[in-house]
């Protein structure tokens, strides 16, 4: 998914911190919602307890909440910061995770057992 040339730090936090693929130790075969999940959750849990901050994160951004905006930030300096009102983002999310839903019934695709990786040890 893509919010188009004017997004592009919300697209990289899209590909990178909230990705489609399980997260480490799942035995998801294919497409999850887990990462669009768990920020939606965090986000709210963050506004009802009033506490901002970083909410997830990928390899190279991190979403973070400010007030009633979420944050795309470059952790490498290689975009500016971005900044979006939280019912528009979730309006993203819950896109998204419903396009997931859709491909991963109809196409079925799945995930090499490579990128779903191994647990972290106990």
């Amino acid at each position: 998914m893509t919010l188009g040339p004017a997004s592009g730090g919300f697209n990289e936090l899209l590909a990178d911190a909230i990705t489609p693929l399980p997260p480490v130790g799942s035995d998801e075969p294919s497409l999850s919602t887990y990462w669009i999940d768990r920020a939606i959750s965090e986000i709210r849990r963050r506004q009802e307890s009033g506490v901002g901050g970083a909410v997830q994160s990928g390899n190279a951004t991190t979403l973070s909440l400010r007030g009633s905006q979420v944050i795309a930030r470059s952790d490498y300096d290689l975009s500016d910061d971005e900044c979006m009102p939280v019912e528009d983002f979730f309006d993203v999310l819950r896109a998204w995770r419903s396009e997931i839903l859709k491909v991963r019934q109809t196409e079925r695709p799945q995930i090499p057992e490579t990128y779903r990786r191994n647990p972290y040890p106990a």
